[in-house]
C-alpha cells in the first residue's frame, strides 16, 4: 500500500473513532464518550466540546441567543450522559432511607424527590433525584461524572435491595422554557398539564414509550423525557452497527418529532428549539 493510500485509509478510520480530549474531571487524554444523539448534534451543526469525559454540544447559533430562547420560548437539551439507577425489592425503601438524606417513605408513586447521597461523616457523595416508580421500585438520576463513584457507593451500602445500572440504556431529553408544556403536550399521550411539580407519568411522546417528569431544574418550567433504548440481537454480519443504531433510535425519534413540531409552531427558524448542553453538569 502506497503512503498516500495508507494515509487516506487512516484518515477515514479515524472518523469512526471517538475523539480524545481533556476531560473536565481529570487532566488525562482519554477517549470521549458520546450520547445516543451525537450524530443528530453533528448534523445540526453543533459545536462539540469535551465535557466531563463526554463529547457534548456547547452551542449552535450562540450562547446568548440560545439562553434567550429558553427563557422566552423553549429549548431542547440532550442530557443523556446523566446516570440512572433502578433499585427494587422489599428492602429498596429501607436501603434508600439509609443512603439518602430526604424521607423516601414520604414519596407517593409518581412523585420525585431531590436528595443527597452522603458519607457517614456528612460529606456529599452526590446530589440526585429519586423517582418512586412503584411500591417497591425506584429510579435515581445522578450526575454524569459521578456515575462510577455513585454506583460503587449505592451497591456497597445499599445491600439487601436489587440494583440495576440503566445509564447506558437510557436516553434523556430535557425540554425547558415557558412554552415547554405546549410543545410536549402536542406530542404526548398524556395530558402534561396535569403533571405537577416534581411529579411524573408513564406515557408516550411521538409514539415512543417515555417517562415524562416535570422538575424544570434549569430554572425554567419544563419536562424531562426518559426513553429506554431498544436493543436488538446481533444476528448477522454488521449486526453490531445495526444494534447500536437501534439503541439510539427511540431517543432520536422523539427528538426529531419535538424539533419538527417546534419548527412548525414557531417560525421563523431563528426562534426554533435548540439542542444544547445543560448548564449544570448533570
Amino acid at each position: 500500500m502506497s503512503g498516500a493510500v495508507k494515509a487516506r485509509a487512516d484518515a477515514v478510520a479515524a472518523l469512526d473513532r471517538p475523539r480524545r480530549g481533556w476531560s473536565t474531571e481529570a487532566l488525562v487524554d482519554t477517549p470521549l464518550k458520546r450520547t445516543p444523539l451525537y450524530a443528530a448534534h453533528v448534523r445540526a451543526g453543533a459545536r462539540m466540546v469535551p465535557f466531563g469525559g463526554w463529547e457534548m454540544p456547547v452551542q449552535y447559533r450562540g450562547i446568548i441567543e440560545e439562553h434567550r430562547t429558553v427563557r422566552s420560548a423553549v429549548g431542547l437539551f440532550d442530557v443523556s450522559h446523566m446516570g440512572e439507577f433502578q433499585v427494587e425489592g422489599p428492602a429498596a425503601q429501607a436501603a434508600l432511607q439509609r443512603l439518602t438524606t430526604n424521607d423516601v417513605a414520604s414519596l407517593e408513586i409518581g412523585q420525585i424527590q431531590y436528595s443527597l447521597l452522603c458519607y457517614p461523616h456528612g460529606g456529599v457523595v452526590d446530589d440526585l433525584t429519586v423517582y418512586r416508580l412503584a411500591a417497591d421500585r425506584y429510579m435515581l438520576t445522578v450526575n454524569a461524572a459521578n456515575i462510577p463513584k455513585d454506583w460503587a457507593w449505592v451497591t456497597e451500602h445499599g445491600r439487601g435491595a436489587t440494583w440495576h445500572d440503566m445509564s447506558g440504556d437510557t436516553g434523556l431529553i430535557a425540554v425547558q422554557g415557558p412554552k415547554a408544556e405546549a410543545l410536549v403536550g402536542r406530542l404526548a399521550s398524556s395530558d402534561v398539564r396535569a403533571i405537577g411539580y416534581y411529579r411524573f407519568v408513564q406515557g408516550t411522546v411521538a409514539g415512543v414509550a417515555t417517562l415524562i417528569s416535570r422538575t424544570g431544574y434549569t430554572g425554567e418550567d419544563g419536562f424531562e423525557l426518559y426513553v429506554r433504548a431498544a436493543r436488538r440481537r446481533r444476528r448477522r454480519r454488521g449486526g453490531a452497527h445495526r444494534a447500536r443504531r437501534a439503541r439510539h433510535a427511540a431517543a432520536g425519534d422523539a427528538l426529531r418529532a419535538l424539533r419538527q413540531r417546534h419548527r412548525r409552531d414557531h417560525q421563523p427558524a431563528r426562534s426554533g428549539a435548540r439542542l444544547g448542553h445543560q448548564a449544570r453538569q448533570g
